[in-house]
């Protein structure tokens, strides 16, 4: 068995080891509180992380895990759906509402993309056009020229555009929801007639998983009002079996079927969020979890550019010597980032 296999069983290990009871004692019925939602970025971060790894041959591990990223990103996109309905649910659609996903998502982009533009023309002497380096800065360079993993980050814009669109129409929230899922089924069949194929790809493929969080976030509490919490923490963890099992009959064929590859995405999303729902329940965190998704990101936007552009990963003849410094770098670079975006807010 490879090297890279036993570290990720140990880092396994430690994470689950590493669970708690907190001193907030949990939730009140099994469902994704805020802790919860951090722990599950952190969740999908590392999986992101060791897909990218694996693409570039740093690690050795079995062959499913080439899809691994595509699992982190379908929690992201489910959590994002789940927490923005529930913000909905809460407050309405405020004319804040651009402000906070400005402060979270596109300031802390801006500033990351700004650097990497400056690092090319100083170090590396490539420049760009001051329409793809204003498109970059946007979030809307197409060609993703500085980096190709920033797809995600013009999708997630689009949905929240999408979002505040059709939850400021003045009709019910079953119709809101449904006109999310019409947008759902153009990005899924019709991206491509707009947008570059590579990009109509990855969002084809993760299409349905924000409207889906949506559906979750609208009804999950309605249903927990509904239920004991006893009997839906049970109803949840009988749900695992047959998720993974959903999952593991699929994950296998991801490049043979297209919805092979959506269905196996979904079906593990799911059944991690599952587990962490439970988890909450009976108060149960993990602190290096909390800690990585708490800055999961600020991770997202450094860890490719330094580990596919940089060769970061490269910087010693040992393995091991350039992955630590490679960990190190990100995770400084994002707690400082995440601390002068604070700043920057306030």
């Amino acid at each position: 068995m490879a090297a890279s296999v036993y570290a990720l069983i140990l880092v396994v290990i430690v994470i689950a080891a590493s669970f708690r009871r907190a001193e907030d004692g949990g939730t009140v019925t099994p469902f994704i509180d805020w802790v919860g939602t951090v722990q599950l970025k952190g969740i999908a971060i590392l999986l992101v992380i060791i897909s990218h790894l694996k693409l570039l041959k740093f690690i050795s591990l079995p062959y499913d895990f080439s899809f691994s990223g595509a699992w982190g990103v379908a929690i992201f996109l489910l959590l994002s759906g789940f927490g923005l309905t529930q913000s909905y649910l809460k407050n309405g659609v405020s004319n804040g509402f651009f402000k906070k996903r400005f402060s979270k998502v596109v300031l802390p982009y801006v500033i990351v993309t700004g650097i990497w533009l400056a690092i090319d023309a100083i170090f590396l002497a490539k420049t760009y056009s001051w329409s793809t380096a204003l498109l970059a800065l946007t979030g809307f360079d197409l060609s993703t020229s500085i980096d190709p993993t920033m797809w995600f980050v013009t999708f997630i814009i689009l949905w929240y555009l999408i979002f505040f669109l059709v939850f400021k129409l003045p009709t019910r929230d079953a119709v809101k929801l449904v006109l999310l899922f019409v947008f759902a089924y153009l990005f899924r069949n019709h991206a491509a007639l707009v947008f570059p194929s590579r990009i109509a790809w990855q969002w084809g493929l993760h299409a349905y998983l924000f409207p889906l969080g949506a559906l979750a976030g609208l009804y999950y509490r309605r249903l927990s009002y509904i239920v004991k919490p006893k009997v839906l923490v049970l109803c949840l963890g009988v749900a695992v079996i047959p998720t993974f099992y959903f999952f593991s009959m699929y994950v296998g064929k991801s490049l043979d079927i297209f919805e092979n590859y959506t269905w196996a995405n979904f079906a593990f999303a799911l059944g991690v969020i599952l587990l962490m729902a439970i988890a909450r329940f009976y108060g149960l965190s993990s602190k290096p979890l909390v800690l990585v998704g708490s800055i999961s990101y600020e991770l997202y936007l450094f860890e490719w550019v330094f580990m596919g552009k940089y060769n970061l990963l490269h910087a010693f003849n040992g393995k091991w010597l350039s992955g630590l410094l490679f960990a190190l770098v990100i995770v400084a670079l994002s707690i400082s980032l995440r601390r002068f975006k604070t700043i920057v807010v306030s």
